[in-house]
């Protein structure tokens, strides 16, 4: 007998749900972390966000409307298997975060290049644009809820996101009992 996996919604409201959360993690971020709590974003939490923003999109153009059955079927589990890989990228990069935090602040001290290292290599702007992108330090841990680091919750998130969305790629939706 072979074990089925059955959505207990449609994908189209899956992937809603799949935004939904994007959306409430990107304002808790932005809201009560940066404004509410006065922290920096450092560059690995900034491609955190863009890769959340990523997964949104997708979603969000799962959401756009109901697709033909057969058709929207390959469209919405496409965008799950596109989900997947950014949510894959996401887990890479917050597990890096938490590696880099958990280290000694001597020889990975942070997760940018000095700014005397910039100037010498990089162009005025590509310095400026470089500098002004880097606010915090990805080795600091300036806050935690229950225990865990920002990074922390984040890859949590992550796992979460392409949790559903292996489920979406590969379960089936229960038939509608009359």
């Amino acid at each position: 007998m072979m074990f089925v996996l059955r959505l207990p919604c449609s994908h189209r409201h899956a992937h809603m749900f799949v935004l939904g959360v994007c959306v409430a993690a990107l304002l808790i971020a932005f809201f009560f972390m940066e404004l509410y709590l006065g922290l920096a974003p450092c560059p690995l939490c900034i491609v955190d966000r863009v890769i959340i923003v990523a997964i949104a999109v997708v979603s969000a153009f799962a959401c756009i409307r109901a697709w033909p059955s057969k058709w929207g079927l390959g469209l919405y589990r496409s965008c799950a298997g596109i989900n997947v890989v950014f949510g894959a990228l996401g887990i890479a990069v917050a597990a890096r975060h938490i590696w880099l935090q958990q280290q000694s602040t001597g020889l990975f001290g942070g997760c940018a290049p000095e700014v005397d290292f910039l100037l010498e290599t990089l162009s005025s702007m590509e310095s400026f644009i470089s500098i002004f992108n880097v606010a915090g330090n990805c080795s600091d841990i300036t806050w935690t809820f229950l225990g865990l680091s920002i990074p922390a919750q984040t890859l949590l998130l992550f796992v979460f996101l392409t949790a559903v969305n292996l489920f979406l790629l590969f379960g089936t939706r229960a038939e509608a009992s009359a």
